[in-house]
């Protein structure tokens, strides 16, 4: 057990590398690096692993042509337009309309509401 309260999750390795315990849960696992600018940073592996897929989702976005991102968005519009459908609300250009819904689910309300960037209390 280390001082600030954690167990040593590290187990020494003959080819100099850190080879973490697998029992031990990447949350109580500590990571010490050296940044650029010369400042000793810790973090917890799980952090690092949350920056990694951050990191990995922004370049996969990035490496998206621009005809992937925009069928992306449109297949997001038609999912809020059908959302909306169910509940009779239509949206076209800059118009709303209302009607009678064919079926009435008061889960989806809440989520059509967020949809349209309506606030409620």
């Amino acid at each position: 057990m280390m001082a600030d309260g954690h167990s040593s999750a590290r187990v020494a390795t003959s080819s100099g590398e850190d080879v973490f315990d697998p029992h031990v849960p990447p949350e109580k696992q500590k990571v010490t690096y050296q940044t650029k600018d010369g400042k000793i940073k810790t973090v917890t592996k799980a952090e690092l692993q949350e920056q990694m897929e951050t990191s990995e989702k922004l370049m996969q976005s990035l490496n998206e042509t621009w005809e992937q991102k925009m069928s992306r968005t449109q297949e997001v519009q038609k999912e809020r337009e059908k959302a909306l459908e169910e509940l009779g609300i239509t949206v076209e250009k800059n118009l709303v309309g209302v009607h009678t819904p064919k079926k009435v689910r008061m889960r989806r309300v809440k989520e059509a509401l967020v949809l349209i960037g309506v606030t409620y209390l």
